[in-house]
């Protein structure tokens, strides 16, 4: 964590808002993923998981779509 940033091992780095919003950035394979949402109420523990798995899984289709 670093600056309202979640530093990733793999070299992205993630902001997460308030109500669902949030950027995944992974700069080593040029991929830019924002997140806009207006949920009725703030995130919560379950949202944040989800929200993980949904960066987490488009990441990965599309470096393997760019590898293809």
């Amino acid at each position: 964590y670093g600056y309202l940033w979640w530093l990733r091992g793999d070299g992205s780095y993630r902001a997460s808002g308030v109500f669902g919003q949030g950027i995944s950035i992974h700069p080593q394979q040029g991929i830019v993923i924002a997140l806009h949402s207006a949920r009725p109420n703030a995130s919560t523990p379950e949202d944040s998981a989800r929200q993980e798995a949904l960066f987490t899984a488009l990441a990965g289709a599309l470096t393997a779509e760019a590898d293809r």
